[in-house]
């Protein structure tokens, strides 16, 4: 049977149609002879990623970007269709990542698996993540530098600011007038250390001697430790012994006293008594002062004129001479009598 040229023409159309289809779909990720997962993620920018972009688990491509749209539930934000091998089962709490995949920018979406026991369906939503750029990155480290380095110059101009009010001529002059100072007094600290360094050296005899001194009576101390014992236990008894003493009843007794004597002086005061006569009688006082005067002129006259008063008798009346002679002769015999 012949075919005729218009069958050939139709067949070949018909192939190279099919074929065309079947390359703009793997071109697009997707593949009409493998039930794929397909699964859903939404972004708010997809820095550049492309339909038939690969989808990978830890660098291994599972599936491709199907389709890229605007979701119509979340305006403004970017809906991304993908599909991956069916026999790879993915935790229903993966994110699907933007990353890039080298230094040209080429992008993938990375799937970070979750820990979940549920698996992801087909038609699931994943949640999105989007990996930050080179330039981003690059920011987040320059960008601590870059305040460090402004504070730094700030601190800087700061510093160069004081250097100028420092190095003007009139700040220079003090610091000169300073710096000579303080030489001076580095030279009198000199000479002082240098002056205690010699007295040192000379009281360094009388040093030793009181230190020895010292350890004498550590010594003298030490070995008299029992009886100064003995001195406090005595202290401390007879301190005991006071305070155990009937100090209350010595107290009321002194107050009786006091209270007594505040009698006899308001007494004494009042006029009552000799004493109270003495001190409040004027006549009784002129009385005593007019006796006493007259007993200073008795005795003014006694000196003056003995005669008027004493008898002066002289030599020994002829009694007296009999007695001694007597005595006398008692006396010779007894030392005859002894001998």
């Amino acid at each position: 049977m012949r075919i005729s040229n218009e069958t050939k023409v139709g067949a070949l159309v018909t192939v190279s149609i099919t074929i065309l289809i079947l390359g703009y779909n793997f071109l697009k990720g997707e593949d009409l002879f493998i039930k794929e997962t397909k699964l859903f993620a939404v972004y708010d920018r997809i820095d550049g990623l492309g339909e038939a972009d690969p989808v990978q688990i830890n660098g291994l491509t599972i599936g491709r970007v199907n389709e890229l749209s605007l979701s119509k539930a979340q305006p403004g934000k970017i809906l991304v269709k993908f599909s991956i091998n069916p026999k790879i089962t993915v935790p229903e709490d993966s994110r699907a990542q933007i990353a890039s995949s080298d230094l040209l920018g080429a992008k993938v979406i990375r799937i970070l698996l979750g820990k979940s026991d549920s698996l992801a369906r087909s038609g699931d939503t994943l949640a999105s993540d989007i990996e930050g750029t080179i330039q981003e990155e690059v920011n987040k480290t320059i960008l601590p530098l870059k305040v460090k380095t402004e504070k730094l110059l700030g601190s800087l101009d700061t510093t160069i600011q004081v250097v100028q009010y420092f190095l003007n001529e009139k700040n220079k002059e003090n610091f000169d007038k300073s710096f000579a100072n303080l030489e001076m007094a580095i030279r009198s600290f000199t000479n002082t250390s240098q002056r205690i360094d010699t007295l040192v050296k000379r009281e360094a005899i009388h040093v030793n001697r009181i230190m020895s001194n010292a350890e004498s009576i550590t010594a003298n101390v030490r070995r008299n430790n029992k009886k100064v014992t003995e001195i406090l236990e005595n202290t401390a008894r007879v301190t005991e012994s006071i305070a155990e003493s009937d100090i209350q009843e010595a107290v009321k007794n002194a107050e009786k006293a006091l209270n007594d004597f505040s009698v006899v002086m308001g007494k004494i005061n009042s006029g009552e008594g000799s004493l109270g006569l003495l001190l409040q009688d004027d006549k009784l006082y002129k009385n005593l002062s007019d006796a006493s005067g007259d007993l200073d002129a008795l005795l003014k006259d006694m000196q003056d004129y003995p005669g008027k008063y004493f008898r002066i008798r002289l030599g020994k009346s002829k009694s007296e001479k009999k007695k001694e002679k007597e005595d006398k002769k008692l006396r010779r015999q007894e030392r005859r009598q002894n001998n």
